[in-house]
């Protein structure tokens, strides 16, 4: 098993989770629980496979995602009290972080430009999540505070110049330290994007 597909696997998860939790809040029965982790999990990456590819995307063709997404949301669901702390942020940075990396990775070895490979990362990154809070009646978190979505578009910019310059398994690991760093260092600074307001 090669570093892309456990990356793959690592954002599942921690997406998953972050479902469930979301799931919890909104006091979401066992149905419901799962339909959200299931698509917040594998939302961005479904949308983006069939976007760019005309296969069947990969969630669909395999088993072993949804084993990843069953443990994220027996965790999610295991314990009592889950709070937006640091904690929380940083298995949520993984998830960021792997997705990023793993749709980044795929992308350049596919030969696509710049502008592709963004978009890839970013509809894999937070196109999950995205979906989630639509589904739950809220505003997509990612686009309200802390730096969050420009992080996935700042590692896919690192991923594409840097893709000749050094080996794979170094870039994968240097992109999502890069990408996992901004996050967690952001949040932890409250450094956040400008929001706009009617004066």
């Amino acid at each position: 098993m090669n570093f892309i597909i456990i990356f793959e696997y690592i954002g599942m998860f921690m997406f998953s989770f972050s479902g469930s939790v979301v799931a919890r809040e909104e006091e979401f029965d066992f149905l419901g629980i799962a339909i959200l982790s299931i698509t917040t999990a594998l939302g961005g990456g479904i949308l983006r496979d069939i976007i760019i590819n005309s296969n069947a995307p990969y969630a669909l063709n395999d088993y072993m995602p949804y084993i990843a997404i069953a443990l994220g949301m027996f965790t999610a669901l295991k314990f009592k009290k889950l709070q937006d702390n640091l904690g929380i942020i940083i298995l949520d940075a993984i998830g960021l972080s792997a997705f990023t990396v793993s749709a980044g990775i795929n992308a350049v070895n596919a030969g696509y430009n710049c502008i592709t490979v963004i978009f890839c990362c970013f509809l894999s990154a937070v196109g999950g999540g995205i979906i989630r809070d639509i589904m739950v009646n809220r505003k997509p978190y990612v686009f309200q505070k802390d730096i969050y979505a420009i992080t996935s578009v700042e590692g896919a910019i690192f991923i594409f110049f840097l893709n000749n310059l050094v080996s794979e398994t170094l870039l994968i690991f240097m992109s999502f330290m890069l990408v996992f760093g901004t996050r967690v260092i952001c949040y932890i600074k409250r450094i956040s994007l400008p929001v706009f307001r009617y004066k």
